[in-house]
């Protein structure tokens, strides 16, 4: 590719990658639905050689994270529902992956959506139980344990 060729999976990883430092290194557009959009996708979905695994795990794991850290930001930030499309996002790439669970917890309670919070936790300890036969670790659970007893 030529130099001043744009590549959207090397925006995508520089977005992903601001989003882990935290709030100091995002700006604005970091936050919008096309970055959402953008750390949404998959890379070379249609293509199966072996040589490509590696990098789509490595996108995978890097995109997930970058979900969960803009979740976390935008709860931050009061937006909170847009941080749950992040962490909605986030599952919707790895539906067991626990951090991803806490960060939708949080965004429903940053919008006082108690009822939310309680029924995402349920959904997953559900799936978890289902899937792995465990249950959420204790941290997900206090989240919502004080909600059940009041």
């Amino acid at each position: 590719l030529a130099d001043s060729a744009t590549v959207d999976l090397h925006f995508a990883q520089d977005l992903a990658h601001r989003l882990l430092l935290g709030v100091e290194a995002v700006v604005a557009r970091d936050l919008t639905t096309v970055a959402l959009n953008s750390l949404s996708t998959e890379l070379l979905t249609d293509w199966q050689d072996d040589w490509i695994l590696e990098g789509r795990e490595d996108w995978r794991q890097l995109r997930t994270t970058g979900l969960e850290a803009m979740s976390e930001i935008l709860t931050e930030r009061e937006q909170p529902l847009k941080a749950a499309q992040a962490a909605r996002a986030a599952i919707r790439i790895e539906p067991l992956r626990e951090s991803a669970h806490i960060a939708l917890v949080r965004a429903h309670l940053a919008h006082g959506n108690r009822s939310e919070a309680v029924s995402a936790y349920e959904r997953y300890r559900a799936l978890l139980q289902d899937a792995l036969g465990i249950a959420p670790s204790p941290l997900l659970t206090e989240l919502v344990s004080n909600l059940r007893s009041a």
